[in-house]
């Protein structure tokens, strides 16, 4: 198993397993995203351009950066083989902007529990829909707690601990609105090393092709629902088919 460091997280991952990652992670929101249209029985399209591996210590100091020293989380816990915390967060006014949009109302009170039960139901399906992906996928099951909802500063969300974040940008496009929050998903060094393991074992099976030479190209992917995918259109495109066929073959089992 892999030893990690608190610095420098990224440069201790290949560029093949943080490409699978992302993968894992477009596919997750892919499902979420149709889920989402469901509830609120309006397009809605989730992308995730931006994927970055951090230490706790380095997304802390990240997050010192933004405008907003407080943030508006849903938080759901997980355990089995990997073992941590996932958690979608936004700045104050972006949840309060998404909830406006996914209720059709103008303004939502600050206090309003509707508010605080509209980000909780959203947070539960985003997170439940990357969790279930890459625990599906990696046919690793996992148990989850109830989703919390909180507004706090990062080092509260993300609490303290050695360990290491999935950072995923993601944007909502919704009649006409783009918001933008992140996906973090926190793991302890040791779940972290064992999510790499099974990252690499999954790779071994020729489930998905390397990293292409050169930079990689950003590419829309099949309905516009998983995000960004990397690489050319066909590897592409096989890529997300052996991913969500390892889905599926292991929701029927």
């Amino acid at each position: 198993m892999t030893p990690f460091s608190n610095g420098d997280a990224m440069k201790q991952l290949s560029a093949l397993q943080l490409d699978i990652l992302q993968e894992l992670i477009n596919i997750g929101v892919g499902r979420a995203a149709g889920m989402l249209n469901q509830m609120v029985n309006t397009h809605i399209q989730l992308q995730v351009p931006v994927l970055r591996v951090l230490s706790q210590s380095e997304l802390t100091a990240l997050y010192t950066t933004r405008p907003s020293t407080v943030f508006s989380a849903v938080q759901l816990s997980f355990s089995g083989e990997f073992a941590g915390v996932s958690a979608l967060i936004f700045p104050p006014e972006s949840a309060s902007k998404l909830v406006s949009v996914v209720l059709g109302r103008e303004a939502v009170p600050e206090n309003d529990q509707m508010r605080a039960g509209t980000l909780q139901e959203v947070g539960n399906i985003v997170l439940n829909g990357v969790m279930g992906s890459i625990a599906n996928i990696l046919k690793e099951p996992l148990r989850y707690s109830a989703p919390d909802f909180v507004e706090a500063d990062i080092a509260r969300i993300v609490g303290a601990g050695n360990g290491m974040i999935l950072v995923a940008r993601t944007q909502f496009s919704m009649r006409d609105h783009l918001i933008e929050g992140e996906v973090l998903i926190i793991f302890s060094l040791s779940s972290f090393g064992s999510l790499l393991t099974a990252i690499d074992s999954l790779a071994a099976l020729g489930s998905i092709r390397g990293r292409p030479p050169g930079r990689p190209t950003p590419v829309t992917s099949p309905n516009n629902q998983g995000g960004l995918l990397f690489g050319t259109t066909a590897q592409c495109s096989g890529q997300r088919r052996r991913l969500m066929n390892a889905s599926s073959n292991t929701l029927q089992s």
